[in-house]
């Protein structure tokens, strides 16, 4: 149940919750329950949906609100860019909104254009409604990707599903709540709610006749209009409407009606978090928006990115010329060390320290001279035996150590062998490193040996 998501119907009276799992040709419903307000508190009703369903089985949810909590407006801008609409959108409603000094979160669907300008329905809903969504979720780890409002979200759910109407009027009939939204040229293109408590049909019939007079003044378009009730009550519960709409448009108008009725529950449970959905109004946007910050810099990120690769690129192909010409200069320097000391001393056959070497055989050859006396050892008390003695009591007997090569010079050991692994290796400093006699450990090198599977290690110990 991975994909499973929380579904939320909000009236005047309560919310109806749906745990809804999307399949590969419909949505199934998990597990359903409504909640009736017994305080304007949403965080309570939560509460006691969270004890009747398992709101840990979901991450992410769908809200549909009513649709008299969103002011819907109709504006005219010279802008075709959805940025540059939704930058300029907030000053433009900023008059037309209920309450100036509520902050509104706003969305908006481009309809169409007319010579410079364009033609926009906004939808607007106050701030502090969403964030209390938010916040109240927020509580069960789950995040609301999609706020809309609900006659909207069903009449944009059933123009995506059907492709055989372009030109129709959408009647979502709910609770003491209508919501008439008109369908022209396969663009809402205008929205209108209304109580339908005391109202009778031809009320309501009326309302819908004044509503499309109003779109074809507006746009100059005058032309047949289907009606569609959507509703979760049965056909017959609605007949008065259906007959009071026909006997308007055959007394206003010589065109013929057609009406037809949709159940509201498949449309709303069609509509997924995770899909983007066509003419669909959504209020989760700015920092209520989960992919905003992405979408908004997704640009810029992506040539930040590429910049950063080929810099750490450069960085690193320049770092390895350098480090390539500094091996050859150390290679080259030793190879003419080599050379210099097999000139000095041309019995020496087999070089493995040339340095160190170097340094001892200098030393000897200045004593065979009797130039010993200042140049001899510093340390002249120190025994080759007591610093044997010192290395095997250092060393336990269990540990895997050899040792093939011991130079001992001027105050400095160099020590040579091999082990089994390099953890050996630093179990051998620190266990050198305990003595008193030995100053200072240093690991000169260590290597693996490929042919025997063991580690090549030198230390180079000061006394």
């Amino acid at each position: 149940m991975a994909d499973v998501f929380l579904h939320l119907e909000l009236d005047s009276e309560g919310i109806r919750a749906k745990l809804i799992e999307p399949g590969q040709s419909r949505m199934v419903i998990r597990d359903e329950c409504q909640v009736l307000y017994e305080s304007d508190s949403f965080d309570q009703v939560m509460d006691i949906i969270a004890q009747k369903m398992p709101l840990s089985s979901c991450t992410s949810a769908v809200i549909f609100v009513p649709d008299n909590l969103v002011s819907f407006r109709h504006l005219e801008l010279p802008f075709r860019s959805d940025s540059k609409i939704r930058k300029i959108l907030p000053f433009e409603l900023e008059t037309v909104l209920p309450d100036p000094e509520e902050v509104y979160i706003s969305d908006f669907l481009v309809l169409g254009h007319s010579g410079q300008l364009n033609a926009i329905l906004s939808a607007s809903i106050p701030e502090s409604f969403v964030d209390q969504y938010f916040c109240a979720l927020a509580r069960f780890n789950v995040q609301p990707l999609m706020i809309a409002p609900t006659g909207y979200a069903a009449a944009a759910s059933f123009l995506n599903l059907q492709t055989t109407s372009q030109n129709f009027v959408f009647l979502h009939i709910a609770k003491r709540l209508m919501t008439l939204v008109v369908v022209h040229d396969e663009k809402p293109c205008a929205v209108r709610s209304f109580g339908s408590e005391n109202m009778n049909p031809a009320d309501t019939a009326r309302i819908i006749r004044q509503t499309l007079t109003g779109v074809s003044q507006r746009t100059g378009v005058n032309c047949e209009f289907e009606l569609f009730i959507c509703s979760d009550d049965h056909e017959m519960v609605h007949a008065s409407v259906y007959k009071a709409f026909d006997d308007i448009m055959a007394y206003e108008t010589d065109m013929t009606a057609n009406r037809y009725k949709i159940d509201t529950e498949g449309l709303l449970c069609s509509i997924r978090p995770d899909k983007k959905h066509k003419y669909l109004l959504n209020f989760c946007r700015g920092k209520y928006s989960t992919h905003s910050f992405l979408n908004t810099y997704f640009n810029q990120i992506a040539v930040a990115m590429a910049l950063l690769i080929c810099t750490l690129s450069l960085m690193m192909i320049s770092v390895s010329m350098d480090n390539a010409r500094l091996k050859a200069r150390e290679a080259q320097l030793d190879q003419q060390a080599v050379e210099i000391f097999q000139k000095a001393f041309p019995q020496k056959k087999v070089v493995n320290d040339v340095y160190m070497e170097m340094q001892a055989n200098v030393r000897t050859a200045l004593e065979k001279n009797g130039k010993s006396a200042d140049t001899g050892l510093r340390n002249r008390d120190l025994k080759v035996v007591g610093m044997l003695t010192e290395l095997s009591a250092r060393i336990d007997d269990g540990m895997d150590m050899e040792i093939e090569r011991f130079l001992f010079n001027d105050q400095r050991l160099v020590l040579s062998g091999a082990t089994d692994n390099f953890n050996n290796v630093d179990r051998i400093k620190l266990k050198l490193e305990s003595s008193d006699m030995f100053k200072k450990v240093t690991i000169s090198s260590a290597a693996s040996d490929k042919k025997e599977n063991r580690v090549n290690f030198k230390f180079v110990i000061d006394m």
